[in-house]
């Protein structure tokens, strides 16, 4: 039996990691590490957005009270309105914002 795949968005991601699903809000996430992006998708509104960081992104997270957690190379971010590309950085080992 033959799967047929779709290619719904082309993201052109040269290495796609950590796809993780947002249910209360109908968003999937993921992460572009080596071109240092985080990309969302709603698939009710075929909506897609990309958005470009200044370090190497290894995952994503969607938060039970809204936006999502990155991980980066020396800081945690959040990210509150995933549709924006405004971030609160908390430095992962002190813990201030910054």
């Amino acid at each position: 039996m033959a799967i047929e795949l779709e290619l719904l968005i082309d993201t052109e991601a040269t290495l796609g990691e950590c796809p993780s699903g947002d249910n209360s809000e109908k968003r999937l996430y993921w992460v572009d590490i080596d071109s240092k992006r985080l990309h969302v998708y709603q698939p009710q509104q075929h909506q897609s957005r990309m958005i470009q960081l200044e370090e190497f992104v290894s995952c994503v997270v969607p938060r039970k009270s809204g936006g999502v957690v990155v991980g980066l190379p020396k800081i945690l971010g959040l990210k509150p309105h995933p549709f924006t590309a405004a971030f609160i950085l908390i430095l992962a080992k002190t813990g201030k914002l910054c």
